[in-house]
């Protein structure tokens, strides 16, 4: 079975549907997202803090909102679906493509 990352192979074993995935191949292609492996060692740390932020606001505004007044209208929830299915689907199309280039 091929993934869109190539970081899945199928296996013999029955063990999570025949499917491993391959540590070192996840490395890269997480790299390569979050853009730690396209540059220097100077750009990647500030990339780590970059990325470090990102994660740390949204965990605080995980654990904040429930405790907020902010709520969505229900008409809101088609569209923000809808976006989230676009976004995805523009993932996906970056994904096909990244792994056709060498």
């Amino acid at each position: 079975m091929s993934s869109i990352f190539h970081s899945a192979e199928r296996t013999t074993a029955s063990v999570g549907n025949g499917v491993a995935i391959n540590p070192p191949r996840l490395r890269i292609v997480v790299g390569r997202w979050l853009m730690f492996s396209d540059y220097g060692a100077s750009t990647q740390r500030h990339l780590a803090i970059v990325w470090s932020c990102v994660l740390g606001c949204a965990l605080v505004d995980a654990v904040w909102l429930p405790n907020s007044r902010l709520s969505f209208a229900s008409s809101n929830w088609t569209d923000l679906l809808r976006g989230i299915v676009c976004c995805a689907l523009a993932g996906l199309c970056y994904a096909e493509l990244a792994a056709m280039i060498p």
